[in-house]
C-alpha cells in the first residue's frame, strides 16, 4: 500500500478546456510561366497539426495551412497550384502546477477565397480550436501538529481520467498508379489525398494505427476536349505512436493528414508520392488514493477535509462520418462538439 500511495498520490487536474477560432490569411500569386486565372474552381485547405511553445503563463500554438487550388485558364483547361501560410494562436493557463500536456484539435470551418488580379487571390480560411490542458496535481495531506511523529492514514481510491498526448510520427509513402492504356496519354491536372483509419489500438507503450492514404488524382486525356475523372489510389500503412503511459487497456484516438502530394507522369503510369502528418491521444483510468483521515493514538491532531473534482473517463475512439451541413448535429445524434474526419 506504501508504493501504491506513493505512486498515486498525484491526479491529472484540468488547467483549462476552450474553443475558438482562428482565422488565417494569405495572399497568393501564382508564378509568371503559370496560366492566368479566369475562373477559380476551388480552395481547399489542409491544416497541419501545431507545434506548441510554454512561456509566461500562455501555451504559443503555430503551424502550417497549405491551400490547394484548381481554377479554369484562357483556354478553357484546367490547372492547379498550391501556398502555403502559417497560423497562430495562444491560450493563457495557470502554470503554477506545470501543463504536462496539451491536447489541440484543428478543424478548418469555412474558406473565403477572391481573385485580385490574373496570377493573384486572396484567401481566409476560418479555423475552429480546442485546446485542452492538464496539469499533475500532489494529492498529499498536509499535516498540523503531527510533526516528526507516525501517523496513520485512512484512504480511499477513486478512479480518475488520465489524459496523454501521442507522440507524433511524419513519413512518407508511394506507390505508381496505372490507367487504361488504351485511353493513350493523359495529363495529371490535380493531385492530393487523405489519411483514413481503420484500426487504432492502444499496446505496451504507444499506440498502433492501421489504415490507407487515399490519393486523389484529377486527370484528363492530353489531347482533345474529354471531361476529366478523379482516379483514385490507396496506399495501406502502419504505425505506431509513442507514449510511455499508454497501456493496453487504454482507449485512442489518431488523426491525420497529408501534408504534400508529388506526382508525375511517366510511361503510361503516375508516380506519386506523399508526405504524411500522423497524430493522436490517449486515455486512461487510474487509481487515484485519497486522504480521508489522517490520526496519530494520543497525540491531537486537526484534519481538514476539501473537495477535489475527478474527472471522468469517457469514450476516446475513432469516429469517421461525414455532413453535408444541413441539418444539426444533434438531429443526426452526434455530439455537438464532434468534428469530421
Amino acid at each position: 500500500m506504501d508504493r501504491n500511495e506513493e505512486r498515486s498520490s498525484r491526479m491529472q487536474v484540468i488547467l483549462t478546456d476552450k474553443t475558438q477560432a482562428v482565422e488565417s490569411t494569405a495572399e497568393i500569386a501564382l508564378p509568371d510561366y503559370r496560366s492566368e486565372i479566369s475562373r477559380l474552381l476551388w480552395v481547399r485547405p489542409t491544416v497541419m497539426p501545431p507545434t506548441r511553445f510554454v512561456s509566461g503563463g500562455k501555451v504559443d500554438f503555430s503551424g502550417p495551412v497549405r491551400y490547394d487550388i484548381l481554377y479554369a485558364g484562357p483556354d478553357g483547361r484546367l490547372y492547379s497550384a498550391e501556398a502555403e501560410e502559417g497560423y497562430a494562436f495562444s491560450f493563457p493557463v495557470e502554470t503554477a502546477q506545470g501543463a504536462v500536456e496539451s491536447l489541440v484539435t484543428v478543424m478548418p470551418e469555412a474558406v473565403i477565397s477572391r481573385v485580385s488580379g490574373p496570377r493573384k487571390l486572396s484567401v481566409r480560411c476560418r479555423m475552429r480550436v480546442r485546446v485542452r490542458g492538464y496539469a499533475d496535481k500532489e494529492l498529499a495531506p498536509r499535516l498540523k501538529g503531527l510533526e516528526g511523529k507516525e501517523a496513520e492514514r485512512l484512504c480511499e481510491a477513486k478512479s480518475c481520467k488520465r489524459a496523454m498526448a501521442l507522440e507524433p510520427v511524419r513519413f512518407e509513402v508511394g506507390d505508381p498508379i496505372a490507367w487504361d492504356s488504351t485511353e493513350g496519354e493523359v495529363r495529371l491536372i490535380a493531385a492530393d489525398g487523405a489519411v483514413m483509419l481503420s484500426e487504432v489500438v492502444a499496446e505496451h507503450r504507444g499506440v498502433r494505427c492501421k489504415g490507407e492514404v487515399l490519393l486523389s488524382m484529377l486527370i484528363c486525356p492530353a489531347e482533345g476536349d474529354a471531361l476529366p475523372r478523379v482516379l483514385q489510389h490507396g496506399i495501406p500503412f502502419e504505425r505506431v505512436l509513442e507514449n510511455d503511459g499508454v497501456s493496453m487497456d487504454c482507449t485512442a484516438r489518431g488523426m491525420g493528414c497529408v501534408t504534400k502530394v508529388r506526382a508525375t507522369v511517366e510511361e503510361g503510369r503516375i508516380l506519386a508520392e506523399a508526405e504524411v502528418a500522423l497524430w493522436g491521444e490517449a486515455q486512461a483510468e487510474e487509481d487515484v488514493i485519497l486522504c480521508r483521515d489522517v490520526f496519530a493514538p494520543g497525540y491531537a491532531a486537526e484534519c481538514q477535509q476539501g473537495e477535489e473534482r475527478m474527472q471522468a473517463g469517457g469514450c476516446c475512439r475513432n469516429l469517421h462520418f461525414s455532413v453535408a451541413g444541413e441539418h444539426p448535429l444533434a438531429e443526426l445524434n452526434l455530439a455537438g462538439d464532434m468534428l469530421p474526419v
